[in-house]
């Protein structure tokens, strides 16, 4: 069901709201940086409204790849994986930017951190498996 992104179509909607979901994110990110002394925050009960709001999208689109594609099914670990690799990559480069605009303390998480993904990285580029 492709309607190339005619207006008023779910694709169209979808696209609209990829796009308005990036600039929310954008926004907060900003604040975050920013610190509560530079503006409002957002209220605790509109987050977890909204963050409620998000897994039941995310939760249905689940349901709905499940049903539409099936032979996607087989794939779906595998998209998984590569969904939490992609979550973490975006994690690990906030942190970084995070470390870079205040000077991040080295603790033993942080360091525990950083062989977690130095471990992780050995085991990529040389085929094995990595340890616990």
């Amino acid at each position: 069901m492709n309607n190339n992104g005619a207006p008023g179509t779910l694709d169209s909607r979808l696209e609209a709201l990829i796009l308005e979901l990036a600039a929310v994110e954008r926004e907060m990110q900003r604040q975050s940086a920013l610190g509560n002394a530079q503006g409002p925050s957002i209220p605790s009960e509109l987050l977890d409204r909204f963050k409620a709001a998000v897994d039941r999208v995310r939760l249905r689109v689940w349901a709905y790849m499940d049903t539409r594609y099936p032979g996607l099914g087989k794939d779906m670990q595998h998209v998984l994986q590569q969904r939490r690799m992609e979550r973490a990559a975006e994690l690990l480069l906030a942190i970084r930017e995070e470390a870079l605009s205040e000077g991040m303390v080295l603790t033993g998480s942080v360091e525990a951190l950083a062989e977690q993904v130095q471990a992780f990285h050995q085991m990529l580029t040389s085929g094995g498996h990595l340890q616990p």
